[in-house]
């Protein structure tokens, strides 16, 4: 679930965080600490769930905020986001079964329309969870859903704030909370429930303050991308053990603009894990069936040195022969070191489902175009 959406969230530490480490007269400048309140309920997702959920959720979160101040252009671009990083804790709709979570997490957010009484806005945040049951076999066979105290967290909100005086203001937003392991632990189903959230929120400085820095042209270009990555793979049989992956690809970027960047190209991937799969089903198994190949479409945002994008492909040639998957995706991270290399990581999925995270290495050939 927390795949798709992935490359939105990483912003949240890269956008102005230069600016916490300001002279202790400017480090509140622009900053604010919040405390919130949650109620709600696990989402219905399966059955079990349903039956299992038999109390609302109760959670309180205490924030620490930095709203940009436009001390680069990429903030104006970026429409002056806030960055900050949040302590969050909850039940789980059952003491017993799923206990209660502990949380912390980053997260960015920025505004959909504003006046001057109300802000229409979003937030986005990715962390860590620990869970204080997790499935076992003799202890708590129930609890289906989560297969580790450790977990990736994921936060999606849209909401409304108003100033009620210079330094306060007052916030309420629908949320939505997701956890799972990310398929390193099994079982990995995952929980999800949304809460409704009220806040506080103090400014020690008052309302920020914006510069407006000039945006500088932007150069369109065609950004040839070579890529090698590898990494691990669990089965969802429950094996002490993972499989390894790695795959080889090329992606042809155009770049229109400062943020958006295009892109088709192909994959060459290795799956270790195929052949056991095949043999423990009693199906027939061939070499070239750890084998795929594709090809892909993408959509890519870029922050700086930072890019995050999306992309779509369908196996050609060496198809995936398990379960017949005719599509698969991937969502990346890449933090380019200099104008050639990259560093990059990926969760690949089939649909919604994932199948491993990759970190990888790239070379770039940038290919300027002519005015």
């Amino acid at each position: 679930m927390i795949k798709r959406i992935f490359l939105y969230i990483i912003l949240l530490f890269v956008i102005n965080i230069s600016g916490f480490s300001q002279t202790e007269s400017k480090f509140r400048q622009n900053k604010s600490i919040s405390v919130s309140y949650h109620y709600g309920w696990l989402l219905p997702e399966y059955s079990f769930n349903t039956l299992q959920a038999i109390e609302p959720i109760h959670g309180a979160e205490i924030s620490l905020e930095k709203h940009s101040s436009g001390s680069n252009y990429w903030q104006r671009l970026y429409k002056y986001p806030v960055t900050g990083i949040s302590l969050f804790y909850s039940g789980l709709s059952n003491p017993e079964i799923y206990g209660k979570q502990g949380t912390i997490y980053g997260y960015t957010g920025s505004s959909f329309m504003q006046n001057n009484k109300i802000n229409i806005f979003w937030k986005l945040g990715l962390g860590f969870t620990y869970t204080s049951e997790k499935f076992d076999f003799h202890k708590n066979r129930l609890n289906v859903a989560i297969g580790s105290n450790y977990n990736v967290y994921f936060r999606a909100a849209m909401g409304w704030q108003t100033h009620i005086s210079n330094s306060f203001v007052f916030k309420q937003s629908l949320d939505f909370s997701h956890i799972s392991n990310i398929n390193m632990n099994e079982p990995n189903i995952g929980l999800n429930w949304l809460t409704f959230n009220n806040t506080i929120l103090f400014l020690p400085k008052g309302k920020p303050l914006f510069d407006n820095p000039e945006i500088p042209e932007h150069q369109k270009r065609l950004e040839h991308q070579f890529f090698l990555s590898g990494g691990l793979k669990h089965t969802k049989t429950f094996e002490p053990y993972q499989y390894i992956t790695g795959s080889f690809s090329y992606n042809l970027s155009y770049k229109p603009s400062h943020i958006i960047g295009l892109g088709i190209g192909a994959d060459f991937f290795y799956d270790s894990s195929v052949k056991n799969v095949m043999k423990d089903k009693e199906y027939d198994y061939l070499q070239k069936y750890s084998w795929h190949t594709g090809i892909h479409a993408e959509l890519k945002l870029t922050y700086n040195r930072l890019s995050l994008g999306l992309q779509q492909g369908v196996y050609l040639g060496l198809k995936e022969t398990i379960n017949n998957n005719i599509v698969y995706n991937r969502s990346f991270m890449q933090w380019k070191l200099n104008d050639n290399v990259l560093l990059m990581l990926a969760l690949k999925s089939h649909i919604h489902i994932l199948d491993h995270v990759q970190i990888g290495v790239g070379y770039t050939l940038n290919q300027k175009l002519k005015k």
